[in-house]
């Protein structure tokens, strides 16, 4: 019976441990590791209209995986993405049972160039070879503890898109033209399985060129083929701190979706700690910079973008000690010249110290 134990934990050492310790080792020669990352290289990008490039690749026990300077080319040897280090961890087991566990991703001082080369088409779909159109069953759960980008660039151009109404001045991002740095993204408890995932934003910041900073966001997402669904959703730039409860955006069947404005219902719960400073739409929307004004907000959402309700929205001075209460319905959105509004006020009232 010793004997039997002895031979049983020698065939369990062996298979787990020399053999894994055995293919490490082998993998970590530079010959294999040069001949790994060409043959990656050839498969892939045999399967893209341009190519990858990997500078090396590790492997390590217990199924972790890095890859150094690794980017993805298009046909003029432009790069799209990159990252000088991806570093994962899965579990190898896992795979045997159609279960992608990926215990974390992260990738490290990466850039990203999106341009658009048509008014509806961008670089990075182009080198991904068109697919005929079928139904595509993809049955494999997958869930991964996490996943991070760190010291990210971002790039955008489209210069196909339209002029401005307004000069584009001050902190006022021109999206024609972005630039992104400092981008960095943490996901958490990420779950997939059957068009039905789940995870959490723990959080997210980027600094845009012209000195706008979005300095976090963070929030728990749901995604089925009835909607989106978004809790305790946090958002603070640096003007401005917005807390909503909870946003949704649903429908019958995400499939069957012809237009947006008609076919999606919006839910939204924006929470009384809303801080509100106009120069975060200064941000967005040229032509405003001259506005000064902080406020508090709370109320509710509800309808479509072309039929929307705002509910019991309350809107404070940052002292308090003002306020307006009101409802409204919205007809015709996103079409300005076409919208009907009605606002009923509820209630209202002020003092002379935040008039003065």
């Amino acid at each position: 019976m010793k004997l039997s134990s002895k031979i049983l934990l020698a065939i369990l050492t062996f298979f787990f441990v020399v053999i894994p310790a055995t293919l490490s080792l082998i993998v970590q020669l530079p010959s294999v590791q040069t001949k790994l990352s060409q043959e990656v290289v050839r498969v892939v990008s045999n399967k893209l209209n341009g190519e990858i490039s990997i500078s090396n690749i590790y492997y390590a026990l217990f199924g972790r995986i890095v890859i150094e300077d690794v980017a993805l080319l298009d046909n003029n040897r432009d790069t799209l993405l990159s990252s000088k280090k991806v570093s994962l961890s899965f579990s190898p087991i896992e795979l045997t049972k159609r279960h992608v566990k990926i215990e974390k991703v992260i990738l490290t001082d990466g850039l990203i160039n999106v341009v658009h080369t048509s008014d509806s088409t961008i670089n990075i779909l182009e080198v991904f070879p068109k697919q005929e159109e079928k139904e595509i069953v993809f049955n494999m759960a997958i869930t991964a503890k996490k996943l991070q980008l760190k010291d990210f660039k971002v790039n955008y151009l489209n210069p196909y898109g339209k002029e401005p109404l307004f000069p584009v001045t001050g902190h006022t991002m021109d999206f024609r033209d972005l630039h992104f740095s400092d981008f960095n993204l943490d996901v958490r408890d990420i779950r997939y399985n059957d068009l039905n995932g789940r995870a959490t934003v723990a959080a997210l910041s980027l600094q845009e060129a012209r000195g706008f900073k979005i300095e976090n966001v963070s929030f728990e997402a749901t995604l089925n083929n009835f909607g989106i669904m978004i809790k305790k959703l946090n958002y603070k730039d640096s003007f401005s701190n917005i807390a909503l409860d909870h946003v949704y955006a649903l429908t019958d069947d995400f499939s069957q979706i012809e237009n947006i404005f008609e076919d999606i219902t919006l839910d939204a719960q924006i929470s009384d700690r809303s801080f509100f400073d106009c120069k975060t739409v200064q941000a967005l929307i040229p032509g405003l910079e001259y506005i000064d004004l902080q406020i508090l907000v709370k109320g509710s959402v509800f309808g479509t973008i072309k039929n929307l309700d705002l509910d019991n929205f309350k809107v404070y001075s940052p002292s308090k000690r003002s306020m307006v209460s009101f409802s409204a319905h919205f007809n015709g959105l996103p079409v300005l010249k076409e919208t009907m509004a009605s606002i009923r006020v509820n209630d209202c009232y002020t003092d002379f110290k935040d008039i003065s």
